[in-house]
């Protein structure tokens, strides 16, 4: 930070620059150090058990870095303030990472334990348990494929433990961060892990809002994209057109839905002329007799 202070301090002194530029210009400073020392940790992992993992740095590293967060509404006109907010609102280091797992580790397994599952796949659960305690790689650990396939068939439940560990390991991360920042890195937190896979934030992280005391134009924002969300979400904009709800089963539940037949997939953007302009064909398509296989 110092270093990119000096550079325009040097700068100023050599070009007349009127204070409020000087302002402008040591506040991008800032949130560019900021954002620039949040993305070394990414950009230089290390190698772990044959996997790339995120690097660790301390604790001192971190404070140093939300020092550079203020309670300024200016700084929300920064070039790369929304940037640093994205940095932390994902795991940003290795023992950050590593208690999000655990976290949602313990709730999958209690999860699965409150099913009625039977004595051999509890006893599997529990040997699974045991295995993660104990730190055994991924891709060292023995599952038997019962268990494998229980856990595939919760999948959708399972990854949601995963983010409901990020969402509470992301609430101790920011808790004494401003309320701008704050709320700028938790709406960032919404869009990447719900809102962008198509899902709705869940009921139990909104009853949490006035707990968590977010700026209020920032909650506004975000209580209007839930709203925007539920009314679009079963909205038909094209009579016989119908919006996934996940676009990560999109494929399997067109086969599960159309079981051995042709199925035609027309991948297309509204920005992208080409796209519209082939429309046309379409129906052309439609009137051709395809293969059943």
């Amino acid at each position: 930070m110092k270093k990119h202070e000096d550079f325009f301090r040097n700068y100023f002194d050599s070009l007349p620059v009127s204070p409020l530029m000087q302002e402008v210009h040591l506040r991008n400073a800032r949130t560019y150090a900021g954002d620039d020392l949040m993305r070394y940790i990414w950009l230089n992992p290390i190698i772990e058990n044959g996997q790339q993992v995120l690097r660790e740095v301390s604790d001192v590293y971190i404070a140093e870095v939300k020092k550079l967060i203020t309670a300024d509404r200016e700084d929300l006109m920064t070039a790369e303030f929304s940037g640093f907010m994205r940095e932390f609102s994902m795991p940003t280091r290795k023992s950050e990472s590593e208690k999000s797992k655990k976290r949602g580790d313990q709730l999958i397994y209690d999860y699965l334990k409150s099913l009625n599952l039977s004595d051999s796949l509890l006893a599997d659960l529990e040997n699974w348990k045991i295995q993660l305690d104990k730190g055994t790689p991924p891709q060292e650990m023995k599952n038997p494929e019962r268990l494998v396939s229980l856990m595939k068939e919760n999948q959708e439940t399972l990854i949601n433990f995963r983010f409901q560990a990020m969402w509470e390991n992301l609430l101790e991360k920011v808790s004494d961060l401003p309320p701008i920042p704050k709320s700028s890195i938790i709406s960032t937190f919404f869009d990447m892990v719900y809102l962008s896979r198509g899902q709705q934030i869940p009921e139990f992280i909104q009853a949490q809002f006035d707990q968590v005391q977010l700026d209020q134009n920032i909650l506004a924002i975000i209580e209007d994209k839930i709203d925007y969300f539920e009314r679009s979400k079963n909205a038909k904009f094209v009579e016989g057109v119908a919006i996934a709800e996940n676009a990560d089963n999109v494929l399997a539940e067109l086969k599960e839905k159309h079981p051995g037949k042709v199925i035609y997939i027309d991948v297309w953007a509204t920005w992208c002329g080409p796209c519209i302009s082939e429309f046309k064909n379409a129906e052309i398509l439609k009137k051709r007799k395809l293969p059943k296989e």
